[in-house]
């Protein structure tokens, strides 16, 4: 008999976490599981990528209400003017209070609220920190339970007090990076046999073949510039704003390049503002989000990385499969993805340390090759994976 496992999301926007659970969920055995989708917001680039025999279900009411804001009238107007008044009253709540991040502080308002999900499964997936975790956790029935923390647990704003109530109903947490394990066993020591190191999956082929792909767009396409890309949401943990000050720092040295950042968020009008006050909107373009950004990373000199933390980029593991080596910021998790003149640069946390990391890969046509030639060498993607997850289930 299949296995019936539940997988929970926030959405399946552009991002590393969305794309590792398509990669996943796209090499499980249809003949061995049966999946359901639930979908905190249902949208995303990646939906059309889930395979055919995987099936998207619906948030129940109330749960629903997270997905929809105070002004889209049309939801509300078919349940009890009391939700919405719920709606806007705990918005607000959670958005004034200090002590918990924003997902804590709506799961513990609404939580109340949410009956016990109406299908009982054998497995049920949080894939993501926050809302998706604590719903699998409290209000799904299933014989295992396991959640993902995708990120630095330190970094994250989470309150670990709060987590601490909440992280024992799961029989696994699962995080993608041996540090990122370590600092989640430091945090949670009375459930540290729990914590598990399983790497997001990327698969070469596709990234390969995606990159091969034609792009309709001007980008890239001048002969001798220096090519630099960029992937990610517009967000401030990913701080761009070094990005575009850096882009600032290598126009005024006189170094010829073109910048491309895909993503969106809500950084993006303070981000145009900033290109225009610098005057670098000629070479870093904001070009918002692409199902297929590996056709531009293929295209790319360099990838960029300028965040304040992570927990191990899926970007940077699909760079390095086609070949680029990777200019990165030193947020602490960053040795379990890039080694230092080996796979890439590893830069301080400042604008001009990532501008002379950029021009050192330019002017240095020997390092620049030595570091291609290990990319070849080592980044084979990790398809064998799937073997640990399938093992996290059975087991």
């Amino acid at each position: 008999m299949k296995k019936r496992i539940l997988v929970i999301n926030d959405s399946l926007k552009a991002g590393g976490a969305e794309r590792s659970c398509v990669n996943f969920l796209s090499l499980l055995p249809e003949e061995e599981y049966e999946i359901d989708v639930l979908l905190h917001f249902r949208a995303g680039i990646f939906i059309k990528q889930l395979p055919s025999w995987v099936k998207l279900v619906d948030a129940p009411y109330p749960y629903s209400c997270l997905a929809h804001k105070p002004k889209e009238w049309e939801f509300y107007i078919q349940h009890p003017p009391v939700i919405w008044i719920k709606k806007i009253v705990r918005t607000w709540r959670a958005k004034h209070q200090h002590k918990l991040h924003l997902h804590q502080s709506l799961w513990q308002l609404w939580k109340n609220d949410f009956p016990i999900f109406p299908v009982e499964y054998d497995i049920v997936i949080g894939g993501q920190e926050g809302i998706s975790n604590y719903y699998a956790l409290e209000k799904v029935r299933a014989k295992k339970k396991i959640i993902w923390i995708h990120s630095d647990y330190d970094k994250i704003g989470f309150d670990r007090t709060f987590d601490s109530d909440l992280f024992p109903k799961a029989d696994i947490i699962a995080t993608i990076s041996p540090i990122a394990r370590e600092k989640l066993r430091n945090n949670f020591p009375e459930i540290a046999d729990r914590i598990r190191f399983i790497g997001n999956i990327t698969n070469p082929v596709i990234v390969k073949r995606m990159g091969t792909e034609n792009i309709t767009e001007n980008y890239f396409t001048e002969s001798g510039v220096l090519k630099l890309i960029s992937c990610g949401r517009l967000a401030q943990v990913k701080a761009y704003d070094r990005a575009v000050l850096a882009a600032s720092i290598l126009k005024n040295k006189g170094i010829k390049f073109q910048w491309v950042i895909i993503g969106e968020g809500e950084e993006k009008n303070r981000l145009i503002r900033l290109i225009e006050i610098l005057h670098v909107s000629d070479v870093i373009h904001l070009i918002g989000l692409r199902e297929n950004p590996y056709s531009y990373m293929n295209r790319a000199d360099v990838l960029v990385v300028t965040s304040d933390y992570e927990g191990l980029p899926m970007v940077i593991d699909e760079a390095q499969i086609l070949g680029k080596p990777i200019v990165t910021t030193n947020y602490p998790t960053v040795a379990d993805a890039v080694s230092h003149e080996n796979t890439g640069l590893i830069c301080k946390m400042n604008p001009e340390s990532i501008a002379n990391a950029i021009i050192r890969l330019h002017r240095n046509k020997e390092l620049y090759n030595h570091i291609k030639c290990q990319l070849e060498k080592t980044k084979n993607g990790n398809v064998l994976e799937i073997k640990r997850y399938i093992e996290m289930f059975e087991n």
